[in-house]
């Protein structure tokens, strides 16, 4: 992924700010928010999965409600500049399943990583939160997704070739882990 601080002049920018609700039929997608009780089940989930969720994305922000707020602050103000976007993905009855992040990498391009709940896996949200998701950024202008995938979470390859995102042959670091890309085009929806 793009680092986006160095390359901020570079950047397309939306002309419409990212939604902040994204309903669907089974789930809603809403972004981050710095009220007390979402912080609380934010860091409610990342500690019940830290096991799994530090072998492929660092989440070290949100371990604690004092830095989990400070992230969420610092995000929420990125988002307002069309750099990037954070997404939880939402049963109706108020869980959380997960989340879902986007980063503008300019050209039109946003690039992704996500993460689930244990308790909700293989049972088709984050398939669901990308076909929202993809709908609502094609709306917004940008063109292509890239999904930044841990080449060893099988169950994240899956679900990108489930949903026909197709595997790039560069890999890119993030932090010190090497990720594939996988990516689609959304225009042609």
């Amino acid at each position: 992924m793009v680092n986006v601080m160095n390359n901020i002049s570079s950047l397309w920018v939306p002309q419409k700010p990212f939604p902040k609700y994204i309903m669907g039929k089974d789930i809603f997608l809403t972004q981050h928010s710095t009220d007390k009780e979402h912080i609380r089940s934010m860091v409610d989930l990342v500690v019940r999965n830290s096991d799994d969720f530090s072998k492929y994305i660092d989440l070290d922000e949100f371990y604690s409600e004092d830095t989990a707020i400070t992230y969420i602050n610092k995000r929420l103000k990125f988002a307002e500049m069309g750099w990037l976007v954070d997404y939880v993905i939402k049963l109706y009855s108020g869980e959380i399943v997960g989340g879902i992040s986007f980063v503008n990498e300019g050209n039109k391009q946003l690039g992704s990583i996500y993460f689930t709940d244990k308790k909700y896996r293989r049972q088709g949200y984050v398939s669901k939160a990308l076909q929202l998701l993809e709908t609502e950024m094609a709306k917004l202008g940008f063109t292509r997704i890239a999904l930044e995938i841990n080449e060893n979470n099988i169950s994240s390859v899956i679900v990108a070739n489930k949903n026909k995102y197709i595997k790039e042959a560069n890999k890119n670091f993030i932090g010190f882990t090497l990720m594939d890309n996988y990516y689609k085009d959304i225009t042609q929806r």
